[in-house]
């Protein structure tokens, strides 16, 4: 538990027994209190006791410490608090009170204040703090972010990443081998703290196949000729005919060769061409295959 903050409500006792002013003051269960300031309007050279009743749909002792039921005004001193520390129970109960009613009470042997001088304060719910982290994932050699959701808890949130990835909801990491993250926040008062994990798994085999057939006549079944693989970092293709001319050239993994020669409208003639596929495997080892493949048409 952190310190909390206060706010304050000021009861004005006028007359030697005035009125009590109330205030629009809102605590939060275990993070931010309240107190009642009790004030006379002069010094008196004798102790000043005040009686008084808590109520309201607050529960002393469960949604907030529990409290005498009258105050002193030291002798020499115009003014006397009442602390309210707010409690956190952990249940959803909405918006609570506190109401504070000061009971008329003799103050000399022949007077009697005639009033009732009331006070409030406000108490709402600080929600238990929970946490999604998001990022499970396969790499090899390069970074990946990490992010995380979190929610309940009072004012600002504070978020932490083990294995020193950083702090902050979304983070990047780089692991040299399969690692286990976990995030954990805290909010303003720290009145809780939540934790969630990923795991990065670091996988960096590489696997690389050309076929040497295609079919590519638009019946959607072998019509794009390409290399299959795993744990491919960078990626160039070229294809030539029989002259060796190059007749095709992408670095876009996605797209393959469909036939076409030269940007052409036509497929090329049915028979074998030579492919060059040039790779990087994620640890940055270059891989260069040469083979022939046949249009089937």
């Amino acid at each position: 538990m952190g310190s909390a903050t206060k706010t304050d409500v000021e009861v004005e006792v006028l007359d030697v027994l005035g009125f009590v002013a109330t205030s629009d003051v809102t605590a939060y269960e275990g993070c931010e209190d309240a107190e009642f300031t009790f004030s006379l309007p002069i010094e008196l050279p004798n102790d000043f006791t005040l009686q008084y009743t808590v109520t309201g749909t607050a529960t002393m002792g469960a949604d907030f410490n529990t409290v005498p039921s009258s105050i002193t005004v030291p002798a020499g001193q115009i003014s006397a608090t009442l602390p309210i520390n707010t409690l956190l129970d952990g249940n959803t109960e909405g918006l609570e009170n506190i109401i504070l009613t000061i009971i008329p009470a003799s103050y000399d042997d022949t007077a009697t204040c005639p009033h009732v001088f009331i006070a409030s304060v406000d108490i709402a719910d600080v929600l238990p703090l929970e946490i999604a982290a998001i990022g499970d994932t396969s790499v090899c050699n390069f970074s990946v972010p990490l992010s995380s959701l979190a929610s309940g808890g009072f004012g600002a949130l504070s978020y932490v990443w083990n294995k020193s990835a950083g702090v902050g909801p979304g983070v990047y990491v780089k692991p040299t081998q399969t690692t286990t993250y976990t995030v954990s926040v805290v909010d303003a008062c720290q009145s809780g703290v939540a934790y969630d994990s990923v795991m990065v798994e670091v996988d960096c085999e590489y696997l690389f196949f050309a076929p040497n057939a295609f079919t590519p006549n638009g019946d959607g079944l072998n019509d794009i000729f390409n290399g299959r693989w795993k744990g491919m970092k960078t990626y160039k293709m070229q294809i030539f005919n029989r002259w060796c001319d190059l007749i095709f050239e992408t670095d876009d993994r996605r797209l393959g060769w469909n036939g076409i020669a030269n940007d052409g409208k036509k497929l090329a003639e049915q028979e074998v061409y030579v492919y060059v596929f040039e790779t990087t495997a994620f640890l940055d080892i270059p891989h260069t295959y040469v083979g022939k493949v046949l249009i089937v048409q």
